[in-house]
């Protein structure tokens, strides 16, 4: 639906999408705006197993004034284990997680500041419900479930080995190839 992906703001996909009319309409937009990024996010906001290393209030911030700053959040997202429990942050004081925190509330565009304050609260704005991305992955798990995103990680694996087997395949043919054409005169 939206063609410009990657070059608008998460927060500005969940926002369009809020304002479909219809409970079908926005499980089919859900769908079609299928990206790694909005399934971390339905992630972290939903699962129940997440639990953020951060107060339940909201930090003081100063909301970012900078211009095309939509992309931002894309990779932000890969710092939020930082802010989970059982990540990479569990050794970081509880101060300096926040400071952390704080610079990437003060980073991102203001829209996407908010929609990581929702994360952190276990919900996101804009009328998007776990009921509601439940109903998108119907045929398939929850991208709030960590079966689905196991079988997820799997499925890239597989497809990875395919991709390196096809590759020495491929490379193996082209050495075959060089070295039957290396020396012309060999049947001679």
């Amino acid at each position: 639906i939206f063609e410009d992906i990657m070059k608008i703001g998460l927060s500005e996909i969940l926002k369009r999408i809020s304002i479909l009319p219809t409970k079908e309409e926005k499980i089919k937009a859900l769908k079609v705006n299928d990206t790694i990024p909005l399934r971390n996010v339905y992630y972290l906001a939903f699962h129940p197993d997440i639990v953020w290393l951060l107060p339940q209030t909201d930090p003081p911030y100063t909301p970012c004034i900078n211009h095309d700053q939509e992309n931002r959040l894309y990779q932000e997202l890969r710092k939020m284990d930082i802010f989970l429990k059982n990540g990479r942050g569990d050794s970081i004081k509880p101060f300096k997680r926040e400071m952390l925190f704080i610079s990437i509330l003060e980073s991102v565009a203001p829209e996407d500041a908010k929609l990581l304050l929702c994360m952190k609260n276990k919900s996101l704005p804009y009328d998007i419900t776990y009921d509601l991305v439940k109903d998108k992955s119907k045929k398939r798990k929850s991208y709030a479930d960590d079966e689905y995103l196991d079988e997820e990680l799997r499925s890239n694996k597989n497809r990875f080995k395919e991709r390196r087997d096809q590759r020495k395949i491929a490379t193996a043919n082209k050495t075959k190839i060089l070295d039957t054409n290396l020396n012309p005169y060999d049947d001679e």
